[in-house]
């Protein structure tokens, strides 16, 4: 995927050892899955277990106004931190709109909105989070909003890490 996307000069920085294979494995949404697992949202877990479901579009279908790119731009963004002058920039929305979207987002989906800011509260209080592994995250007060998006992404990490050490890595 890098020789699709990746500039040719940080492909060249990207390399296997020599008589190696180098690997990209894909989880898909991976980052989200945890999110909703760990939000305990019912709806967003069932679509994610239905394969002929798509998450976008059942996201889409609890709002009104929304297109599948603008649910899916929007999710992410929310998931990685972005917030409303983000959202602006990335929707080609005014302020206005972006916070208006924001909190339709929210409501359809408060669980997403109520363990984003448990992990928040918790890097304030503490000055990190934790993931399952006992690894910790610390965060300065001023980017605690940034919690959540470390518990998604290091729990991905955590997921991905054991398995891919412990996979034989054959020469070719």
């Amino acid at each position: 995927a890098c020789r699709n996307h990746c500039p040719l000069a940080l492909q060249a920085c990207i390399s296997s050892i020599p008589g190696y294979r180098g690997w990209e494995c894909d989880y898909s949404q991976l980052e989200f899955r945890i999110a909703a697992q760990m939000a305990s949202d019912d709806g967003l877990i069932e679509t994610f277990n239905n394969r002929e479901a798509d998450i976008f579009d059942y996201m889409t279908s609890q709002v009104t106004g929304w297109t599948r790119d603008m649910m899916k731009t929007n999710t992410y963004l929310t998931l990685f931190g972005g917030q409303d002058k983000r959202r602006s920039i990335s929707l080609g929305i005014d302020m206005a709109e972006s916070q208006e979207r924001g909190r339709e987002f929210y409501r359809a989906f408060p669980k997403l909105m109520w363990i984003a800011e448990q992990a928040e509260a918790l890097a304030k209080r503490d000055g990190y989070i934790s993931y399952w592994s006992g690894r910790r995250r610390h965060l300065h007060p001023f980017d605690a909003r940034k919690a959540f998006n470390a518990l998604t992404q290091g729990g991905g990490f955590e997921i991905v890490t054991p398995s891919a050490h412990s996979s034989q890595m054959s020469p070719r």
